[in-house]
């Protein structure tokens, strides 16, 4: 059993996200490419370590599915961010497991760090699955997008622009 959608959304989604200002800029267009992220890597609210074969787990780990070399890397660049707002508590990768907020600061920090700006949301979310697939995936597998637009498509709510993503 999943974590509900828009409690998600509202209780910690939106609120870390805009935490996060004036360093990271909040926007429509962050907020749905993080959600349709977490939603997508963390199989619909119901994973917080990436699942292999056998029971055992990948690299992954919390919500956004961050690597250690990537959690090591983005808290390098803005631990004094997440320690000054709060959102970080011990710092460590491990936290991600349960704190949820850092796992929604980490998977925006790995789209914020890029220079190419994110797709518009009129783009729709094929641009957006791509740009995952470059930066945040950074395989670019057609298959892999693919199952990210087929996530994308199931979460079930209604963007904050008033359109369905």
């Amino acid at each position: 059993m999943g974590l509900d959608h828009n409690q998600f959304r509202d209780l910690i989604l939106v609120p870390t996200l805009k935490a996060l200002e004036p360093e990271v800029k909040y926007s429509d267009k962050a907020d749905i490419i993080t959600d349709e992220t977490i939603w997508h890597e963390s199989a619909g609210l119901t994973c917080i370590a990436q699942k292999l074969n056998a029971g055992s787990y990948g690299a992954g780990r919390g919500i956004g599915m961050t690597e250690r070399p990537t959690y090591n890397w983005l808290w390098g660049r803005y631990a004094k961010i997440l320690i000054e707002k709060e959102i970080a508590i011990k710092g460590t990768f491990e936290e991600l497991h349960g704190n949820w907020e850092l796992a929604v600061a980490m998977c925006r920090l790995r789209y914020f760090v890029r220079p190419e700006p994110l797709p518009a949301i009129s783009e729709g979310v094929e641009a957006r699955a791509a740009y995952w697939g470059r930066f945040y995936q950074t395989s670019n597998d057609p298959k892999k997008i693919a199952l990210y637009i087929q996530h994308a498509r199931s979460i079930p709510h209604i963007g904050p622009t008033g359109v369905v993503v």
